[in-house]
C-alpha cells in the first residue's frame, strides 16, 4: 500500500513553520548577543575589572599542581585562566559572549533538539550569564578560582560526556564512557558527575534502554568522590565531595545559587525529553511559540534579576580611581552618586579629599550617610571590600599587610592581594619579601608591567622618595611599629588610632585634626587646631567653622585670635538665629530647613548628622 503524498497545503505549512523557527533562532541569537554585550561592558565593566583583580591565573608548573590539587582542578585553571582576559572589559566580554553562545549551541547539537526549540536552548547560557552578575558584594568573598567560568567550562564538559556516549549503542562503549567520565572527577569535580546524570538520563529516554548503563552510572556517581577522598594529595572536604567544583562563596546565598539550578534542571530536561521534543514534528509551530516564550522570559530575568546597587558601582569606580592614583576621577564617581552614600563611600571621599589636600575646605560639603550595604553579610562588607586600600592609603601598613595576608589564606591567591602585601613590604624595607610577590605578578599576562614598576623600587630603595604614592603615605607612618587589633571594625580603629595621634608630620597632624572634627571631639581639636594654625597662613573653610563652633560653644578660646574670615563669622551667626528661630521643630525637620544654605558646613555636620553607624 503505497504511502500519501502530503498536500500542498501541507507542505506549505511545514515550510512556514521552518521559516519561523529559523527566524525565531538567528533572532534569538541576536538579541542574547546584544543584551549580554549591554549587561557586560555597558552595565558592569567596572565589576568585570574587579572579578579580574580578584583573581590570579600564573602560566607555570607549580600554579597547575596547585590547582589540580582540588577535584575540578582543572576546571578552576581554566577558568582562572579566562577570567584574566577581564583585565580589557571588551576582551573579556567578547571571549566570554562567544563561550556562553558555543554552550548554547552545543546543547542544541548534543541533544538533538529540532530549530524550533533553538531559542529554549539559551536558558542554560542566560542562567550563567545571570549567575555571574548577580554576586555583588560577595566577589569579596568567593571562595572559587575563576567563579565567573567555571559553570560554563562545566556545563560544557558535562554535556559533551552525554554526547559521547551518545555516539555508539554497544554496552561496552557505554561503560567505558561512563567510567571515564567517573575518571574525568578529579579535573572536573561535580561537572564529571553531572555529565553521567546527563548520559544516564539519556539511556532512560532511550526506547532500547539498558539498565546495566544506566545501574553502573548511578554507582559511578555515588563512589568515585568518596574514593577520591582517600587519595593522598587530593585535598577534599567531605561536605563538598559531591559540589566540589561549584562556585563556592564565604556564605550561603540562595540568590546566587538559584541560576545555576535553573541551568542544570533545564539541561537535564533537555536530556530526558530532547528525543521525545524532537519527535513531536507536527507540533512544531506550538514548541516554536513556547521556546520563543520561554526565551522572552529568560532574558528579561537575565536583565533584572543582575545585581544593581548605585553605591557598590559608585565604590568600584572609586576604588579603581584611587588605585591608579586618580583622586580627581574617584571624588567625580561620589558626585554622580543619588542615593545616600554607604560609610565605604564617605570613608574613601574623606580619603581622596586628603590626597587632594582638599578636605579641610570640602569634606563636610558631601553628603555623609550610613546606608545598610545591599550585601547578605552587611557586617562585613566594609572589611572585605576597602580595607585593604584604606589602610594603606591612611598609614596603617601593618594592618594593610595583616588582612591581605589573612585574606589570602582564607579565599585563595589573588592579584589584589599580592599588590598590597608588595607594597607593604617596600614600605617596611622588606626588600626580599617584596620580590617573591612581585616576581609572582611579573609572571601575569597583564600585571608584569606594574610588577616591573615596582620591581624598581627593590634594587633602587631611593627611588621611593620620588614616587608620588609612597611620598604621601611614608609621613602617616610616623607612629611605633606595630600592629593594631581592629577586630574587623575597620573605621572604629582608623578613627580612635588617628584622632589619638599626638604630633608627627604636618600631613599626620591634620588628617588627625579631621579624625577628631569627625568625632566631634572638642578636648582633642584645639591642640591640633592650634599646632596648624600657627604653622600655616591660609587655615581651611571647615576648620574655621569649627574653631568658631568651639569657640562659642565651651568660651576656653577665642576665634578671633586665629587667622579666620570674618564672613565665615557672620555666616555663623546667620546659622545661630535661624537654630533661635527654629528651636521648638524637631530635628528631623531642622535637617531639611538648614541643608539649602548650611548643608556644606562643619556645623550642620556636628548638629544634625548624628548616630552613625560605623564599622
Amino acid at each position: 500500500m503505497m504511502a500519501r503524498k502530503p498536500s500542498q497545503d501541507q507542505s506549505a505549512r511545514v515550510n512556514d513553520t521552518s521559516d519561523i523557527s529559523t527566524m525565531a533562532a538567528y533572532a534569538g541569537m541576536v538579541i542574547f548577543i546584544v543584551l549580554a554585550y549591554v549587561s557586560l561592558i555597558g552595565y558592569n565593566s567596572h565589576y568585570l575589572k574587579e572579578v579580574e583583580v580578584l583573581s590570579l591565573f600564573i602560566p607555570d608548573i607549580q600554579y597547575f599542581k596547585e590547582c589540580m590539587a582540588i577535584p575540578g582542578g582543572l576546571l578552576f585553571w581554566a577558568a582562572s585562566f579566562l577570567t584574566q582576559f577581564f583585565f580589557h572589559p571588551w576582551l573579556g566580554t567578547s571571549v566570554m559572549v562567544a563561550l556562553l553562545i558555543g554552550l548554547w549551541w552545543l546543547i542544541t547539537w548534543t541533544f538533538n533538539l529540532p530549530k524550533s526549540l533553538f531559542t529554549a536552548a539559551a536558558i542554560p547560557s542566560a542562567m550563567l550569564l545571570l549567575a555571574f552578575l548577580s554576586p555583588g558584594y560577595l566577589i569579596y568573598v568567593a571562595k572559587t578560582q575563576g567563579f565567573a567560568y567555571v559553570g560554563i567550562i562545566g556545563v560544557a564538559v558535562s554535556t559533551i560526556i552525554c554526547r559521547i556516549y551518545m555516539l555508539r549503542q554497544p554496552l561496552a562503549w557505554k561503560v567505558c564512557v561512563l567510567l571515564a567520565g567517573a575518571a574525568l572527577y578529579p579535573l572536573f569535580g561535580f561537572y564529571s558527575l553531572f555529565g553521567i546524570l546527563l548520559a544516564s538520563l539519556q539511556e532512560i529516554n532511550n526506547k532500547q534502554r539498558n539498565w546495566i548503563a544506566i545501574i553502573i552510572g548511578m554507582i559511578g556517581i555515588i563512589s568515585i568522590p568518596r574514593i577520591t577522598y582517600y587519595i593522598p594529595g587530593i585535598h577534599l572536604m567531605q561536605s563538598q565531595m559531591y559540589t566540589s567544583g561549584l562556585p563556592r562563596f564565604g556564605i550561603d546565598n540562595t540568590l546566587a545559587e538559584t541560576p545555576y539550578v535553573i541551568c542544570f534542571a533545564i539541561v537535564c530536561a533537555f536530556g530526558l525529553f530532547g528525543r521525545w521534543l524532537a519527535s513531536r514534528g507536527t507540533r512544531q509551530r506550538l514548541q516554536v511559540g513556547l521556546s520563543s516564550s520561554l526565551f522572552v522570559v529568560t532574558v528579561v530575568s537575565m536583565m533584572v534579576g543582575q545585581f544593581r546597587d548605585d553605591n557598590f558601582t559608585t565604590y568600584l569606580r572609586m576604588d579603581q580611581a584611587i588605585d591608579k592614583g586618580d583622586y580627581e576621577s574617584a571624588i567625580a564617581a561620589v558626585r554622580e552618586l543619588k542615593e545616600t552614600p554607604t560609610r565605604t563611600i564617605c570613608l574613601y571621599t574623606h580619603m581622596a579629599l586628603f590626597h587632594m589636600d582638599e578636605a579641610g575646605d570640602s569634606v563636610f560639603s558631601f553628603p555623609m550617610g550610613d546606608t545598610e550595604y545591599n550585601s547578605p553579610i552587611p557586617n562585613l562588607a566594609l572589611r572585605t571590600t576597602c580595607s585593604r586600600n584604606l589602610l594603606y592609603r591612611l598609614g596603617r601598613i601593618n594592618d594593610c599587610y595583616r588582612w591581605s595576608m589573612e585574606d589570602m589564606a582564607e579565599y585563595g591567591l589573588k592579584v589584589e592581594y599580592l599588590k598590597y602585601l608588595a607594597k607593604c613590604s617596600l614600605l617596611n624595607k622588606e626588600t626580599k619579601l617584596a620580590r617573591r610577590y612581585l616576581n609572582l605578578l611579573s609572571k601575569t599576562m597583564f600585571h608584569k608591567e606594574w610588577a616591573q614598576k615596582y620591581l624598581v623600587f627593590v634594587e633602587h630603595p631611593e627611588k621611593m622618595e620620588s614616587d608620588p604614592e609612597f611620598a604621601s603615605i611614608k609621613p602617616l607612618m610616623a607612629y611605633s611599629n606595630h600592629i593594631g587589633g581592629d577586630g574587623g571594625l575597620i573605621e572604629t580603629y582608623l578613627s580612635t588610632s588617628l584622632a589619638s595621634m599626638v604630633g608627627g608630620p604636618p600631613p599626620l597632624v591634620e588628617l588627625s585634626l579631621q579624625f577628631n572634627m569627625m568625632r566631634k571631639d572638642i578636648t582633642d581639636f584645639w591642640p591640633r587646631f592650634i599646632l596648624y594654625a600657627n604653622s600655616h597662613e591660609k587655615i581651611p573653610r571647615h576648620y574655621q567653622e569649627a574653631a568658631i563652633l568651639f569657640s562659642t560653644l565651651e568660651k576656653k578660646f577665642d576665634w578671633h585670635q586665629f587667622n579666620i574670615d570674618e564672613e565665615n563669622g557672620a555666616r555663623f551667626q546667620r546659622f545661630m538665629e535661624m537654630a533661635a528661630r527654629n528651636s521648638r521643630l524637631s530635628n528631623e525637620t531642622n535637617l531639611e530647613l538648614f541643608k539649602p544654605e548650611f548643608g556644606d558646613t562643619y556645623w550642620y555636620y556636628y548638629f544634625f548628622i548624628n548616630n552613625l553607624r560605623t564599622s
